[in-house]
């Protein structure tokens, strides 16, 4: 969790798909990966949750907040690409379904990069290792899979909305 507290807002872009990056789509419910690192809604906000959460294991935790206002949540829908492949990943406002372990998250390092695993116990998942799904975004119930580990860049605060230009970042390792 030490990347969390040393940050306020992050990239979050997977370790095999290196070019991609997770993103709140502009519809306001999905997520996916985008291969445009600049883009505002590649960026999240870091928002630490303090206290004991009914149904989650042990913290502590962070919530992540997308450019639209919405938190990413693992939700209760099967991801329906098979018996392996987890629930929807998708944001969400605090007061709709699911309960509080979906949308708590901790990381966990793994190797040079992390794994996110959310209160329930599964984990943040970039799929489309085959050229199947190839944007998609799961979560699913166990680490082993490479496609599970992400790298987590420290964005800068800024006092006005990103361009669409490139903006630096620390990678934290």
């Amino acid at each position: 969790m030490e990347v969390f507290q040393v940050a306020h807002f992050v990239r979050l872009r997977s370790s095999v798909r290196s070019s991609r990056y997770l993103a709140a789509a502009d519809d306001g419910t999905s997520v996916f990966l985008c291969g445009r690192r600049g883009v505002h809604n590649a960026v999240w906000a870091v928002e630490p949750v303090i206290g004991v959460i009914p149904g989650a294991s042990a913290g502590p935790y962070v919530r992540l907040r997308g450019a639209y206002g919405r938190y990413l949540v693992a939700t209760n829908y099967g991801a329906g690409r098979g018996p392996s492949d987890g629930v929807v990943a998708e944001q969400r406002d605090l007061g709709v379904r699911p309960t509080p372990p979906g949308y708590l998250w901790q990381a966990f390092r793994r190797r040079d990069s992390f794994v996110l695993r959310n209160g329930a116990g599964r984990y943040l998942r970039a799929n489309g290792r085959f050229r199947r799904w190839h944007k998609d975004v799961s979560v699913a119930g166990d680490n082993a899979s490479t496609m599970m580990q992400w790298r987590v860049e420290v964005v800068p605060p800024m006092a006005s909305r990103p361009s669409l230009v490139d903006l630096p970042a620390q990678e934290w390792k």
